[in-house]
Parts: C-alpha cells; structure tokens; sequence
C-alpha cells in the first residue's frame, strides 16, 4: 500500500509538472484551466500538506481535495488515512470530522469515497463550510438519484 512520504513525493511532482507544462505553455489557450479544472485529491492529509507548498512555491493556483473514508475503522487500515484518522480520533461524526480537516487543509472539496454515511446533514455542514461534495463508488440509480437530491456536487460512478 502507499505510504505518507510516498504520497507526499507524488504530490510534489504533480506539482512540478504542472509548473512545467504550464511553462511549455500547455494551457496557453486556457490560463485559468488549471486553477478551475485541476484538482489533487488524496486521502493522505501530507500528500495535501505538501501539495499546497509546492503550489503556493510556484504561484501555482489549483484546487484540492480529501479524500475521506468510509468508516474509521477503514481509515486506520492504510498508513496513507491513518494520520487523518489519528486527527479524527475523538470525534464523534466521522463524516463531519472528515469535513473539518478538509477545511482545516484549506481544500475546496471532500471525496466521501464510498460513501455509505453520507447525509443530508453532513452535505448541508460541507456545503456551510465553504466544500463542494463529491461521492463516489455509487453504482446503482436510486443512489445516484438520492445524492442528487441532496445537492451533492460531483457523483462519480462505475455503473448506473
């Protein structure tokens, strides 16, 4: 499985290559391409940490994400989401727990990937917090039709 560092590493040379295909001038016809449409997503709150440096390093405007897990239980399983499950441990709701972080990181979305918890309440505390809300692993159309009702942001699915 991935590790902290290695998550970390692979952030910054996203990073790294963006600045360089920015400076290619790959997104010439597009400036702001990267910063509305370009998204690091992790479940490693250091792969976010170190993302964000190495974008605000390089003036480098784009968005994040976290990526949340669906259970606590599940979280402590991989060292990636152990250390923003250890951040969640007193919590009470992990869902809104998830949400806090993301917003403590500074992103702009959270990823409930899957996503059985997810509700009404949660989406509406995402939503007052500034996050866009994206689900995922949805792969039957009464789910994806529930997530829509709710105002979820972005479903992501395998088979409707």
């Amino acid at each position: 499985g991935s590790r902290p560092e290695k998550s970390a590493e692979i952030a910054r040379k996203m990073i790294a290559d963006l600045v360089q295909m920015e400076s290619q001038g790959v997104f010439k016809a597009d400036p702001t391409y990267v910063e509305r449409c370009v998204q690091l997503h992790s479940h490693s709150v250091d792969a976010i940490r170190e993302g964000m440096i190495a974008a605000q390093k390089a003036n480098l405007r784009m968005q994040f994400a976290l990526h949340w897990s669906s259970t606590r239980e599940r979280a402590t399983q991989t060292s990636v989401s152990k250390v923003a499950a250890d951040i969640a441990k007193d919590e009470p709701n992990w869902e809104k727990a998830g949400v806090d972080i993301a917003v403590k990181l500074g992103c702009q979305t959270i990823n409930f990937i899957p996503n059985p918890g997810i509700t009404q309440e949660v989406v509406d505390y995402a939503h007052s917090k500034g996050l866009k809300v994206y689900v995922g692993n949805t792969d039957s159309k009464a789910e994806a039709e529930k997530f829509l009702k709710m105002g979820i942001d972005k479903i992501i699915y395998e088979e409707i």
